[in-house]
């Protein structure tokens, strides 16, 4: 092999395989995909929490007017 060649080969690590080229790369988007499924659970458990806050307000709120209406009648009666 001419030194040319091997110069060339140490220069673009020719003698390297396809799979220990890609390997990293695709560790990369397998660890980059996986943030991202994080972030969009995170996200999806922050809008069910959003959710369940704002149920527990309107259930609250709707309570609120029955009893003053409840009240409202009472007192109307007395």
């Amino acid at each position: 092999m001419s030194k040319f060649l091997q110069k060339f080969r140490t220069i673009f690590r020719r003698d390297r395989s396809v799979d220990t080229i890609l390997k990293p790369l695709t560790k990369i988007s397998n660890d980059l995909a996986q943030h991202e499924q994080e972030q969009l659970r995170r996200a999806d458990a922050k809008r069910v929490a959003a959710n369940k806050a704002l149920s527990a307000e309107n259930d609250a709120r709707d309570a609120a007017v029955r009893a003053a209406e409840k009240r409202a009648k009472l007192s109307v009666f007395a």
